[in-house]
């Protein structure tokens, strides 16, 4: 997993301009009180990049943000000739990979080994 030490950083890499991708992009939130661990002292907010098609998780602590990438799917596509007012906030790719992740525990090994069963197949469609 990639690690960042704050949003800020997550959003400002310069690597191959993916961070003006992430900034620029669509994104989803898959809830806020994910655990790492089985801990219950921090709560993780997991999302979706929709143009680079990253999963990553933040967890906000006073004076401190993390970010760890858990993992890369294949990225929506999106219809340009929809206006961008129209365009649907649906994201199906990571939709269909964590297909019930509300009914789950909120552990983010959860996801990580869900996306890990996906990486290098097609997503379910």
């Amino acid at each position: 997993m990639q690690r960042y030490d704050s949003l800020e950083e997550f959003y400002s890499d310069p690597r191959d301009g993916i961070g003006a991708r992430r900034d620029r992009s669509g994104e989803a939130d898959y809830g806020v009180h994910w655990r790492l661990g089985g801990s219950r002292a921090s709560s993780w907010r997991v999302s979706y990049v929709r143009a680079t098609g990253e999963v990553y998780a933040t967890r906000a602590m006073r004076g401190h943000d993390s970010v760890l990438v858990l993992g890369v799917v294949p990225p929506d596509p999106v219809d340009e000739s929809v206006p961008y007012d129209r365009r649907a906030s649906y994201y199906r790719t990571l939709d269909d990979i964590l297909a019930g992740w509300a009914e789950t525990d909120h552990d983010l090994g959860w996801v990580i080994g869900r996306l890990a069963r996906y990486q290098g197949e097609p997503c379910p469609r």
